[in-house]
């Protein structure tokens, strides 16, 4: 899990760091020096991996809301000063939503908070029906399911 932890915070230091660069807004949140910050303790548990994971999540979805130059911007200061290929983060994510899907059940907080987010970025998009509707069907099922226990 430390092993994890770590990479994760590498990652998600990275992307907020090259974010602080590309945009102004990003510059005053200090969100780079916030992700480098070590576990209390010393030792992350379950619940600190599961919102470091969140926390680069939400990274990516904001990135997904700058504009094509400042996105091409982020990808070349995160390859340059970092080594992490944005695509590659992106892809990762992508993945882990498709393994929901396929499973065809959210089974944790992390997960659904996850499909939400991506639910945001394609809602009202017409070329992301289908992948929209059945989302949203996973998620709505975890908060039933939710909601019983």
């Amino acid at each position: 899990m430390s092993n994890q932890f770590e990479t994760l915070r590498e990652q998600a230091s990275a992307l907020a760091d090259a974010m602080e660069v590309v945009s102004p807004e990003c510059r005053t949140l200090g969100l780079g020096a916030a992700f480098r910050r070590p576990p209390p303790g010393g030792v992350p548990s379950r619940a600190l991996v599961a919102s470091m994971r969140q926390g680069l999540d939400d990274l990516l979805t904001s990135a997904g809301l700058l504009s094509g130059a400042q996105l091409r911007r982020l990808a070349s200061e995160l390859r340059t000063r970092h080594g992490i290929e944005l695509d590659s983060l992106q892809q990762r994510r992508l993945r882990r939503i498709a393994t929901i899907r396929e499973r065809g059940r959210i089974t944790s907080d992390t997960q659904c908070y996850l499909v939400r987010s991506r639910l945001d970025e394609i809602s009202g998009l017409d070329t992301h029906l289908t992948e929209c509707e059945a989302l949203q069907r996973l998620a709505d099922g975890y908060e039933f399911r939710h909601a019983k226990s």
